[in-house]
């Protein structure tokens, strides 16, 4: 990634993911919600594609996440990725996060 627009794209994925997680939420649970492909929301969630602004949207929402928030979490880790010259803080994600079923 070497433009800022492309950090910033990765780093609000990220945010996103971890917001997702921190519910418990699967891919699919999500994207289900939205009434969008769960591999379209794979997507997303890991950086492979930005997240199209109407999606952000809606995604926050659903997430019951303020929309500034996640922009503003998302610019902080920009610049620290950028202030250490650390352009791993941005790797997109590749793996599945799933919920292990429950016995």
């Amino acid at each position: 990634m070497s433009t800022y627009g492309e950090r910033f794209a990765q780093a609000v994925a990220q945010q996103l993911r971890a917001e997702k997680n921190n519910q418990g939420l699967t891919e699919e649970e999500l994207a289900k919600s939205l009434g969008i492909h769960r591999v379209s929301m794979s997507r997303y969630l890991s950086g492979v594609r930005a997240v199209p602004l109407v999606v952000f949207a809606d995604t926050c929402q659903a997430l019951h996440t303020d929309v500034l928030e996640v922009i503003t979490r998302a610019k902080a880790t920009v610049q620290k990725a950028d202030k250490a010259g650390d352009p791993s803080l941005l790797k997109p994600s590749r793996s599945r996060s799933r919920r292990k079923k429950q016995a």
